[in-house]
């Protein structure tokens, strides 16, 4: 819903902009909560998870695929019908282990790391509801945003780095980069309200400076890879789609079963 300035201040008398877009249905859930919410229902339905374990190997066979995997114990294969790829961040490593040219195929994953700041507690009651701004135009992210953890403390972020490696250290040189992306919504801020929270890296498909790219989510038998589904580049938005991906791909394997 367009809302007007006017209506803007009446639900964020803190809150600079001329206009804004209302979606009420927007929130936050527990993350965490959820997946373990996840585990148990798979648990239930007989799927049993191995932790620890690394896939170090993947051929095509007569009866479907063979996966060689490596854990604590060593090495050890098993035979499966169907083989879904969801392994995130090294899911275009995996689709190269069963021959796929990633590159030509599209498949190479790109880390991009995003680092969050939090407002100090004192500062937590400025804002309401989820704030984002209006996107950047290379669209690499949808930018620094507010958002609320479960205790009501205000995070930012995230920003946006392409990095070579899995490094979740927090740069906090970008403090200031932060501080005045969020300070054009909320100008009462000051540089010190701000203090370093968490990072993440996404999968993204997305090179940089090139064009968006969305997630890949198909069944390669036109690779001669039938039953084997890859899901690449699956980024942020993916937890909220989890359902609704978890449908498509039970749809993709249906035939197999």
């Amino acid at each position: 819903e367009l809302i007007s300035r006017r209506e803007l201040k009446k639900l964020e008398p803190n809150l600079a902009g001329v206009a804004a877009m209302l979606s009420p249905s927007t929130g936050i859930i527990d993350s965490h909560a959820l997946m373990q919410y996840f585990i148990a229902k798979a648990g239930e339905g007989g799927v049993q998870i191995a932790y620890r374990t690394e896939v170090v190997g993947v051929e095509k066979a007569a009866e479907g695929y063979k996966v060689e995997v490596e854990d604590s114990g060593g090495r050890s294969s098993f035979i499966t019908r169907v083989l879904v790829n969801s392994a995130g961040l090294h899911s275009d490593k995996i689709a190269g282990l069963v021959g796929i040219d990633i590159d030509e195929a599209g498949y190479r994953v790109h880390y991009c790391k995003g680092d969050y700041f939090s407002l100090k507690r004192r500062q937590s009651t400025r804002v309401n509801r989820l704030i984002y701004p209006v996107p950047p135009s290379d669209i690499a992210s949808i930018g620094i945003h507010i958002t609320f953890d479960l205790e009501g403390r205000v995070r930012l972020g995230p920003d946006v780095e392409y990095v070579d490696s899995l490094d979740y250290t927090i740069d906090r040189r970008q403090q200031k980069l932060f501080y005045y992306s969020v300070r054009k919504l909320l100008p009462a801020i000051e540089y010190d309200d701000l203090e370093p929270e968490m990072a993440g890296i996404r999968p993204k498909l997305q090179e940089p400076g090139g064009e968006i790219r969305d997630f890949v989510i198909r069944d390669e038998a036109d690779k001669g890879l039938p039953a084997f589904v890859n899901l690449i580049g699956i980024e942020s938005p993916g937890l909220t789609a989890a359902p609704a991906i978890a449908e498509y791909v039970g749809g993709l394997i249906k035939g197999y079963l």
